[in-house]
């Protein structure tokens, strides 16, 4: 009894005091509508005493609890001019608080790697923020334009469905749904790190973090080595939008459009987007319509409901239907009739304007955050995504019919995180569980004539002057006879000629059925004004089953050729084949940073990473499991701002140690992920920004690696690419570039040049594998290298809303390679691809 009196004290005392304090709640953001995560909130008494502060969390959201009366408002933010008003609260009250840029100051980088709001310079890691203003000033529509301007990151978008994510010289583009990527992509919280779902259409973006090195504990299991997070910008209290319409060369059409509204005053706010961009393809194809094009269009419906001073919630919806020209896996032996050899020439591939990639994507997130007390928060994030997609594409790069192929795929997964937060003066502590499952089936068909594998088995040359090879066939081209020892080769039953197959048809099926559950801890300690250590952990159990199928085919669609006088033996299976088990590991990284001022800090890291088992069939249709690949890092750091923030410099080096390094061998058309034993890397990266006058700004970025597989394995054995390097990993890299402003009374004009640059780099794993040409030049699957010169500049018209901008990427039509090898390595037969040649338009954005 006494017990229950208490708590009836208790509860009455606790609501009487509640009932006594109202609450300021709101939003910072900037004049671009982005929200300034880490602004500080100040509420002080007229006589400047301290009354309650907060800082804005991810969303730009605070809030505070005072008694009733009158106060000092004070919002800053480094690179903000501070907002310092006088306001009264006689009732809970929401504010939406709008700051405007100082150009005398570096805008402070505030990042959510840690599962918490934190200005870049309390992070220990390498982190990269690219902010919304930076997205739309150098005109950046994709991943692959982004990461020339982060340090150590590259990104390879030749096909949509199968994007390249490189950071620090490890390569994440597997296109099989049994295998797990190395590099974390997330949307929103969500993870879409599966390759055929990682590309994401850049419009109405907030900004976009890039973390470097092992971060399992975090971002899960994909992180091995990094991860990607797009925060898409969030419904606010402004009703209002824009639309932006663009025109460019190679007949690019471009509109985006967007429009926010509150739809209950202070409780309920929507936000709809949408982007539809068109580009012709920049290589032509001779064999008709064209290559290396563009055709998106994407949709975003987002919702933020906020019952309670303490709980938000976000709703949002995505679509994206790509539907783009074919790749232009032009042939590295052989030129087109009347063409050349070089990648960015015109091509000649069989099937013409049936070659073409295409992908419908739907997502749904529900994000969810509690406060529960002012150190106490509870949030959930829930995701679904469904896509189809697939590609036509001709991986022999000829006009001969040897290695046409199309697929498709279906896909979907479901994610679920529930994690606490708690933050003291002393401790921040994330810690929660994550719930992932995923499946999909992948269906493919190779498309082939035995002419042309004859001629290609018995080397008499696949293509003779551009033009398929059929000068031996007997009686004729259309009816070429099988040919022996002897000469043609005559059916015993029919006493005619068995003559070659013109129209080969051959399918083969793979699929996962994957699921995975995480409990992990992040933890953070303050031992002192300037020491901080920190400790995360990770336990992961894991499901993965496999399936994989070749039916024989049909009499009329099998090649009469023997396995040995194909360029391919599939071995067929009877029925579809799987494979299953269940795994359980752990992950672990801490951390030590030591900050002497709020101006500089130093930080260490060791952590681990890995990519979990791989359940695979190979060619003969043999299940197998590789080892799941791990990483030792070890990092170490220094963040600083100087000059009474007008520089900012950051620079991080680096040790990784891999066992189990998986990669991947060409398996008749399929690629067999192999584990090819012990690597190594050490690397150093820099970025810097500097204000250098009132009118321009300079920033840059540096990256070196040497990433290498080690002359021995982890039992002292000798390995097959001892000494070579990485796919996909020059060893300079970098970016740097200019910024000039002026801001009048009625117009504002920006403009930017830059330059980013690569030096050369393999794009096989095997740097020894020589290749020859038609004219009898020997080739390696490599770029040499290469710079690229960009320019943007911009005039807005500040009393209409009116913004007119220009964009030239790859200003000067540097030629380059973005891939090589590919398929058509397998066979002999390697194709190359060409980098984007020049794009220049104009964009006209209208603000209301």
């Amino acid at each position: 009894m006494k017990t229950l009196l208490s708590l009836a004290l208790f509860f009455v005392l606790a609501t009487t005091t509640f009932a006594q304090s109202v609450s300021l709640s709101g939003r910072i953001l900037s004049e671009s509508d982005e929200s300034l995560i880490g602004a500080t909130v100040l509420l002080e008494t007229s006589s400047g005493d301290f009354v309650a502060g907060a800082s804005a969390d991810q969303n730009g959201l605070f809030r505070l609890s005072v008694n009733p009366g009158a106060y000092q408002l004070t919002v800053s933010y480094v690179g903000y001019e501070t907002y310092d008003e006088p306001i009264r609260l006689e009732a809970d009250q929401s504010v939406t608080i709008v700051l405007e840029v100082n150009d005398l100051e570096l805008r402070e980088v505030v990042v959510t790697i840690q599962k918490r709001a934190q200005s870049n310079i309390d992070v220990p890691v390498a982190v990269s923020n690219v902010s919304a203003e930076f997205i739309s000033e150098a005109n950046l529509e994709s991943f692959a334009s982004l990461s020339d301007y982060v340090p150590g990151v590259q990104v390879q978008e030749q096909v949509v469905i199968l994007p390249s994510y490189v950071i620090r010289g490890i390569t994440s583009d597997n296109s099989s749904l049994a295998v797990e990527n190395r590099v974390s992509v997330f949307q929103d919280n969500i993870s879409i790190s599966k390759a055929i779902s990682a590309y994401v259409e850049f419009f109405d973006i907030d900004r976009v973090e890039i973390v470097k090195g092992p971060h399992g504990t975090l971002f899960g299991r994909a992180a091995q080595i990094g991860a990607i997070q797009i925060v898409t910008k969030k419904p606010t209290a402004r009703t209002g939008g824009n639309v932006t319409l663009g025109l460019g060369n190679y007949g690019q059409e471009y509109v985006q459009a967007t429009f926010n509204a509150p739809l209950i005053e202070d409780k309920l706010f929507g936000r709809a987007s949408i982007v539809y961009n068109q580009r012709d393809g920049y290589i032509e194809n001779l064999g008709g319509g064209d290559l290396q094009g563009k055709n998106t269009f994407a949709a975003r419906v987002s919702y933020r409901y906020i019952p309670t001073d303490n709980i938000v919630a976000d709703f949002i919806l995505n679509y994206q239907k790509d539907d783009t020209p074919g790749t232009s896996f032009k042939s590295g032996v052989y030129a087109p009739t009347g063409g050349t050899l070089e990648a960015s020439d015109p091509a000649a591939l069989e099937s013409g304007e049936d070659l073409r990639a295409f992908r419908d994507v739907f997502g749904l997130t529900l994000n969810v955050t509690a406060d529960l007390s002012d150190n106490v928060s509870l949030t959930s994030n829930t995701g679904f995504r469904q896509l189809t997609g697939g590609e036509v594409f001709d991986a022999d790069g000829t006009l001969a019919k040897l290695l046409l192929i199309g697929g498709s795929s279906e896909y979907s997964q479901f994610s679920q995180e529930l994690r606490f937060n708690y933050t003291s003066d002393r401790v921040s502590l994330a810690a929660g569980a994550n719930y992932f499952a995923d499946q999909g089936e992948s269906s493919y068909t190779l498309f082939t004539d035995d002419r042309s594998n004859f001629a290609a088995v018995q080397g008499l040359g696949v293509v003779a002057g551009g033009q398929p090879n059929y000068s031996f066939c007997f009686p004729s081209p259309e009816q070429c006879a099988l040919l022996g020892p002897a000469g043609p080769v005559v059916n015993p039953v029919t006493g005619g000629f068995i003559f070659l197959n013109t129209a080969v048809e051959e399918d083969f099926t793979d699929g996962a059925d994957n699921s995975s559950f995480d409990l992990f801890a992040d933890i953070e300690i303050d031992l002192t004004d300037y020491l901080v250590l920190g400790a995360g952990y990770r336990q992961t159990w894991e499901s993965l089953e496999t399936m994989y199928h070749r039916p024989l085919p049909q009499a009329k669609d099998a090649s009469v050729l023997s396995p040995t006088g194909r360029v391919q033996f599939p071995v067929p299976t009877v029925a579809p084949l799987y494979a299953s088990d269940d795994f359980n590991a752990s992950l672990y990284r801490a951390t030590l940073k030591i900050k002497p001022s709020d101006a500089f800090s130093l930080y260490g890291t060791v952590s681990t990473g890995r990519r979990p088992y791989i359940i695979q069939f190979n060619g003969q249709g043999v299940a197998e499991t590789l080892d799941d690949e791990n990483v030792l890092s070890y990092e170490a750091g220094l963040k600083a701002f100087a000059l009474d923030s007008r520089l900012e410099f950051n620079a991080s080096v680096f040790a990784y140690e891999w066992t189990n390094f998986i990669t991947d061998l060409p398996d008749g058309l399929l690629f067999e992920v192999t584990d090819a034993g012990a690597a190594s890397a050490v690397g150093f990266e820099t970025e810097l920004r500097a204000l250098v006058a009132p009118f321009m700004s300079v920033y840059g970025n540096y990256a070196y690696m040497d990433a290498t597989f080690d002359d021995e394995d982890s039992d002292g054995q000798p390995q097959a690419y001892a000494g070579n390097t990485f796919r996909l990993t020059p060893e300079h890299s970098g970016a740097v570039g200019l910024r000039f402003f002026a801001d009048f009374e009625k117009a504002q004009f920006v403009l930017n040049p830059n330059v980013t640059f690569k030096s050369q780099h393999y794009f096989d794993d095997n740097n020894a594998r020589m290749f020859m040409n038609e004219l009898g030049q020997t080739f390696a699957l490599e770029e040499d290298g290469y710079n690229l010169a960009n320019l943007t500049a911009a005039l807005t018209l500040k009393e209409s809303g009116v913004t007119f901008s220009f964009f030239a990427n790859n200003l000067f039509d540097e030629t380059y390679l973005i891939d090589a090898g590919n398929t058509g390595a397998a066979v002999g037969l390697p194709t190359l691809v060409a980098g984007p040649r020049r794009f220049v338009g104009t964009k006209v954005t209208f603000e209301f």
